[in-house]
């Protein structure tokens, strides 16, 4: 599903390869900007700007898509441009990332390595925990963002270069099958926090378990 974010350059439309194929088809077939907002609603604040790009690089889009989307950055210094980049096909969690148990994953800020671990029975039985720990006290703020899929959410973050090393909260077990995400943000240029990916499949914890997320580099 495409993603509009910002960072400190200007907004940035995340398409799939599935967003790609979607709206080249949408926009060949003369559906516009109405066609493109009603196919992938997240993009309707630059949807003009996106469409007007899309008919007219098409082939150069196809050509960046390496099977797992593009980036299409559009500077705030430069109104109308778009920078289209390649998006890696390694970029975040597996989908069975729970029963997997452990492993490394990469966010859309390539500068990023994480390791996951599921520990079991780390808790109660009527909770699920999560924690964000670094080991390296030169890494700014990080935070994950923990959702009950209902409204509500709570900030796991941790600061290595101001002592937080690590930080837990949590969720009652029968929370996680809300449907929501979480989301891991990072401090990038002058200190400002951005979004660097979202995590789903939290309806595969069990009761008691503990999802560890350990920052190694970024």
């Amino acid at each position: 599903m495409a993603e509009l974010r910002y960072n400190f350059y200007g907004p940035v439309a995340i398409l799939s390869h599935a967003d790609v194929d979607d709206a080249l088809v949408i926009l060949a077939a003369g559906q516009g900007v109405a066609g493109l907002v009603a196919r992938v609603p997240p993009l309707a604040p630059v949807a003009a700007v996106v469409a007007g790009y899309l008919t007219i690089e098409a082939a150069l889009i196809k050509h960046m898509d390496k099977g797992n989307g593009v980036y299409l950055t559009m500077p705030w210094a430069t109104p109308g441009l778009v920078i289209p980049t390649t998006r890696p096909p390694d970029i975040g969690l597996p989908a069975d990332w729970v029963s997997q148990g452990a492993g490394l994953f990469t966010t859309e800020d390539r500068a990023d390595l994480l390791a996951w671990q599921i520990v079991k029975g780390a808790v109660g039985a009527d909770a699920v925990e999560f924690r964000l720990s670094a080991d390296d006290s030169f890494m700014w703020r990080k935070v994950l963002v923990i959702r009950d899929g209902l409204g509500s959410q709570w900030d796991v973050a941790i600061d290595p270069s101001q002592g937080t090393l690590s930080a837990t909260n949590g969720l009652w077990a029968h929370q996680v099958d809300n449907g929501q995400v979480c989301s891991l943000w990072k401090a990038k240029e002058f200190g400002l926090m951005f979004w660097v990916l979202d995590i789903a499949g939290l309806q595969a914890l069990q009761p008691g378990d503990r999802a560890e997320f350990r920052w190694l580099r970024g």
